[in-house]
């Protein structure tokens, strides 16, 4: 009762079932892209997004093997939804791995057990009409940050007292213009940086007030990340060139240092131009208007990885759009030469043989980057292995993923992997054996 069957023509074959017995459907529509199904059960009306249809590989649709002169399609994918709970929409980790927080759609967020999934406390929530988007823990553990559709911003401290209790102690809330695109705290945890597309907030954690305040003339492509080995300097990073700030006043120290080196650029327009003509026309100017979308700190070396991806003006498509993929490195122990500014010098490496393979970045693992292939696969690839070999460790399943919860997959430092799997959190451990 109440189950939805997507074919693909001509052939008419099975690609998706949805399961849900929560009533009979009254009408149905798919959104003008073909990515959505749209239904009506009683009063309600469902959005679903099938990974068989979202995921930016179209030709997985069309995908058969001809033998002999039979043609032999795909199985499809079946889904089960049980209508109840809410759906996580942010997910946050804790840097032990032993912990992890998710936000959800009813603006609630809940401390879980990583070993048993099972879920410890309610910590806080926001208003119920709203969303978690945005979600920050600390490094210690001691603070935690979360904003939802309605740009308002809530940031708490936790502490652990015995017998497992957890106490939650207000901090701050505000209500910015616009959402938030990134939280980062500083290396000691005093001060917490409020980044959206247009301005940047600097808060005192300790005497809860705001310490800095800087708005941009335009939108920005930027991501900030804390320098590895100097506490008192944040790194910002967009596609064109690096700087380097001081905690909290976002003082510029020195002068940036360009980014992209010649041999990316180039590789980037060859994988433009074998897109056939109509595509590269459409893409051709979302893919020089580029944003970085990831960086995480390579401790083994002191060297800070960073994506980018063509700006397609929504979080969404940018991450569908990882055919035009662009990962580098640069040799953090260069900046700031004898602690003063950007050396010019400083070793940048374009990240060659792999990117093409990635479909989503999942985090770092001792020297690893670790990826979903375009076949599901989890993978790493080895920064100090210079043979550029790619392992394969396991698959994910492809109704787990699709457009809205994809960046919510994520590897810790432990080489755990957390995956959202039908509105809930997957956990898969000991997977990655590197």
């Amino acid at each position: 009762m109440g189950a939805i069957s997507v074919w693909n023509f001509p052939r008419l074959n099975l690609v998706y079932r949805l399961i849900n017995d929560s009533g009979l459907i009254a009408d149905m529509a798919f959104s003008p892209a073909g990515h959505r199904v749209y239904e009506i059960r009683v009063s309600v009306c469902n959005v679903w997004e099938p990974a068989t249809l979202v995921r930016a590989d179209e030709q997985d649709m069309e995908r058969q093997i001809i033998v002999g002169g039979t043609t032999i399609v795909t199985e499809p994918t079946v889904s089960h939804f049980d209508g109840g709970g809410q759906l996580v929409t942010a997910l946050a980790l804790d840097s032990k791995g032993q912990y992890y927080c998710c936000g959800r759609e009813d603006g609630k967020l809940g401390i879980h057990d990583a070993v048993s999934g099972k879920r410890l406390r309610k910590v806080y929530g926001h208003w119920t009409s709203s969303t978690v988007i945005v979600l920050a823990w600390s490094e210690s553990g001691k603070y935690m940050v979360s904003c939802d559709d309605g740009a308002f911003v809530i940031a708490k401290r936790l502490q652990v007292k015995e017998g497992g209790i957890w106490g939650v102690f207000p901090v701050l809330d505000r209500r910015l213009e616009e959402n938030v695109s990134q939280f980062l705290f500083s290396a000691g945890e005093q001060s917490l940086l409020v980044s959206t597309p247009t301005a940047d907030y600097v808060w005192d954690l300790k005497a809860k007030e705001e310490m800095k305040y800087q708005q941009w003339p335009e939108r920005q492509s930027r991501w900030w990340i804390q320098h590895p080995s100097q506490k008192h300097v944040l790194v910002w990073i967009n596609p064109s060139e690096i700087r380097c700030c001081k905690w909290p006043a976002l003082e510029l120290i020195g002068d940036s240092l360009p980014t992209s080196s010649s041999e990316c650029l180039s590789a980037s327009a060859v994988m433009s131009h074998r897109r056939s003509p109509s595509q590269h026309s459409s893409h051709s100017h979302a893919e020089h208007v580029r944003r970085v979308f990831w960086a995480a700190i390579a401790g083994y070396e002191q060297s800070i990885v960073y994506a980018t991806l063509p700006d397609h003006g929504s979080w969404t498509m940018s991450c569908l759009s990882h055919s035009n993929l662009h990962i580098e490195s640069i040799d953090a122990t260069h900046f700031l030469t004898h602690g003063v500014e950007p050396s010019q010098s400083a070793r940048r490496r374009c990240v060659e043989g792999v990117a093409d393979q990635v479909k989503h970045l999942l985090g770092l693992f001792k020297t690893s980057i670790v990826f979903l292939d375009h076949d599901c696969w989890v993978c790493t690839w080895d920064m100090q292995d210079g043979s550029g070999q790619v392992l394969r460790h396991f698959f994910i399943p492809k109704d787990w993923l699709n457009a809205s919860t994809a960046h919510m997959t994520v590897a810790n430092s432990y080489g755990a992997l957390f995956c959202l799997r039908y509105g809930d959190v997957a956990i898969v451990r000991n997977g990655i054996r590197i």
